[in-house]
């Protein structure tokens, strides 16, 4: 299985790279980046974007090759203000927006090793979605949701043991999906 990095938009110098070796770091899977994905238009003049309109942009993954867009907008879903990530699981790609991850510092060097952290947690999260896993009640789980700052913060960058399970019951496949 692999799981593909893809900027949607323009991220910070680093970033993607250090994200794709934190996740790779605890995936059971390959992790790699992908080609960078344009905006259409000028998305400059929006404060937030349809999350689900970011998704169709990437390649649509299959059941071996996950694709998950990194991006540094604000996106959102309809009934909330904000989300951290989105996933398509029938379509095995999703996003996951940095914008408020980075909290009130960004320009801390201190902190951007906090956004890589965080960044991280909600990579694994939606990688967990595209993979089929649900939202789990434990605290520390990865696959906890996450509506604050504080709640990623709580979270490890770890599957719990019930969801690692679920994870190693998958089978490999190489056909489309």
């Amino acid at each position: 299985m692999l799981l593909r990095l893809l900027s949607v938009g323009t991220l910070a110098p680093g970033v993607l790279d250090a994200l794709v070796y934190s996740v790779a770091s605890v995936m059971p899977c390959e992790v790699e980046d992908g080609p960078a994905i344009a905006l259409p238009g000028d998305p400059q003049k929006t404060d937030q974007m349809d999350a689900r309109e970011m998704a169709v942009l990437l390649p649509k993954g299959r059941c071996d090759i996950l694709n998950l867009g990194i991006t540094d907008f604000d996106i959102t879903v309809p009934g909330y203000n904000f989300v951290f990530g989105y996933a398509v699981p029938t379509e095995h790609r999703g996003v996951v927006s940095l914008k408020r991850l980075h909290g009130s510092r960004e320009e801390n060097a201190a902190f951007d090793v906090m956004l890589i952290e965080r960044a991280t947690k909600e990579v694994l999260h939606e990688a967990g979605h595209l993979l089929g896993l649900q939202h789990c009640p434990n605290a520390v789980c990865v696959m906890r949701y996450s509506q604050t700052l504080h709640d990623t913060d709580l979270k490890s960058e770890r599957f719990c043991p019930r969801c690692a399970r679920e994870l190693s019951r998958l089978p490999e496949c190489s056909h489309e999906g």
